[in-house]
Order: structure tokens, then sequence, then C-alpha cells
């Protein structure tokens, strides 16, 4: 078996900008039901590169895709954001959910949430290799749980223990991602893959 730090190869390893090991595992579910080849996911924190952009999941995705790029030149670098835009809270906290939960806790983000109101739940994903950085976003429309104080958080995505509905946003940019991977046809043609 071929392996290598690219796509398109036999076997290649991508490294998942963030520490968290459940987001991790999160990522390598939603690609190994879209991808032809296996990964393996490792992890490298991308340290304050989010804080540093543009508040916003694409401006987000992208800092830490390139931090983490920059540290390791050649590796297939993936990076992923979320954010839940409650109705009931005119739209927030959107890209600013984990910082909300970190400074307000997550009682905290249950005790103002309405009942079976809408929140639009929002994936994007980047994907940095050979330089460049591929991004991509979807959400699904889903509705808040009938008593969300009585549902724990856990994961890599605990408010998602909020609201119920759809569930296909980030497998959507998962597959759009792996789109864009040619798989390796031969030895001799390995030199020549890339970003399609």
């Amino acid at each position: 078996m071929l392996t290598g730090n690219r796509p398109g190869a036999i076997g290649f390893t991508a490294v998942v900008a963030t520490g968290n090991r459940a987001k991790i595992d999160l990522l390598r579910s939603e690609f190994d039901a879209v991808l032809a080849v296996p990964v393996t996911f490792e992890g490298r924190d991308p340290g304050t590169a989010e804080d540093r952009a543009e508040v916003g999941y694409l401006s987000a995705v992208r800092a830490k895709a390139g931090a983490v790029a920059a540290q390791l030149p050649g590796s297939v670098v993936v990076a992923h954001d979320s954010g839940f835009e409650f109705a009931c809270l005119g739209g927030g906290p959107g890209p600013l959910t984990a910082r909300y939960l970190s400074e307000h806790g997550f009682g905290a983000l249950a005790a103002r949430l309405v009942p079976d109101s809408d929140v639009r739940v929002v994936h994007a994903l980047a994907v940095a290799w050979n330089g460049v950085v591929r991004t991509f976003q979807h959400a699904d429309e889903r509705r808040v749980v009938a008593d969300p104080m009585a549902r724990p958080g856990s994961g890599s995505l605990p408010v998602a223990a909020l609201t119920r509905g759809p569930r296909a946003a980030l497998r959507r940019c998962a597959a759009e991602a792996a789109a864009l991977w040619r798989p390796a046809r031969s030895e001799a043609e390995e030199g020549s893959e890339g970003w399609v």
C-alpha cells in the first residue's frame, strides 16, 4: 500500500487543526463516509490563530488551517468551525458559540433558549495543502428541543444536544472537500496528483 502526506495517495495522513480529540473523531467519521481511500487523522493545536482572525466561520477555518499548514509544509491540514444561530437570541451566538460557552457556560445558554424555536447550525471546513486553502460552508435548519435545560452537553459539539432536526451540513462539507482529491491511478502518475 502506498502512503504519503497528500490527498489522492492510496492512504494519507491529514492533520486536523485542533487539540480537541472529540473533534478529530467527528471529522474522521465524516471523511471516512465520503473518502475512497483510508486517511489517518492527527491533531495539531492551531494556537491563537482563530482569535486573531476576523469573526466568521470561513475566516476562522482559514486561520486555523493556515497556522498549522505553516508549521507542517506539504501536509494536508483540515480545520473545522461551527456555530449555532438561535432565532430566539437574534441569530447569536453564531460564530462566537465557542467563546460564549467558555465565558458563560452551557447552562447559561440553555436557560436562554425558547423551546421549539428555529436554530441554524453552520459548519465550515477548510482544507490546506501545498499553499492552497479551500473552504466549504453549509448549514442545517434545526429546532430547539422541548426542554433545553434537561439536555446535558457533551462531545465535540455539546450545543447539538439542544437541537433536533437534520444533521447533514458537515457531511456535505466533507464530501465537497473529498471531491477535490483525485485518487492515484498508478505510481507513475503520483507526482501529478493535486486539486481538481
